[in-house]
């Protein structure tokens, strides 16, 4: 929506209309920007209040488990290990999957409505280029995903120079 506020300054001052008129538009594309910035905010701190409430509850179901556990299997390495990569999991703070999970969700949810706003304005010009925008990355992932699996099945033919650099 930023983008329409130059075009449409520009083209009302161009067209010579009422100063009354320029400002209900730019009021209500300042509305739209403000209420889309709005539902972006309350939809992060929802996502932020969902997961912190998933991982309490996850937290507290491995608190339970392992204060209710046999001391034998707590004493077990292979517990041990499994419990650390658990807590490591449900963890609080920046860096936990949890966290950014939550995030990268946010994020895929802006970027989709920016790449449709976008697609939305572009295709005004021409549709075709929505469509090249949209199957070139798909492509993209497609062919460098068949390219990873050849690479995987072949990586016994690698030279020991190539085994040093690729890893």
């Amino acid at each position: 929506l930023w983008l329409y506020l130059p075009k449409t300054v520009v083209a009302s001052v161009l067209e010579q209309e009422q100063l009354e008129a320029i400002l209900l538009k730019l009021g209500f594309i300042l509305a739209g920007i403000f209420l889309a910035e709005s539902a972006v905010s309350l939809f992060r701190v929802m996502n932020f209040a969902y997961f912190s409430i998933f991982r309490l509850e996850l937290v507290r179901k491995l608190l339970v488990k392992t204060l209710t556990i046999d001391y034998m299997v707590a004493e077990n390495p292979k517990f041990q290990q499994l419990f650390g990569r658990a807590s490591d999991t449900c963890g609080s703070g920046e860096s936990s999957p949890i966290t950014k999970l939550s995030q990268s969700t946010v994020q895929l949810l802006q970027n989709v409505l920016g790449y449709v706003l976008f697609g939305t304005v572009i295709s005004f010009l021409n549709p075709w280029i929505v469509v090249v925008l949209t199957v070139t990355p798909v492509l993209h992932y497609y062919l460098m995903r068949r390219y990873n699996h050849y690479e995987y099945a072949n990586r016994e033919n690698w030279t020991p120079i190539d085994r040093n650099i690729k890893y």
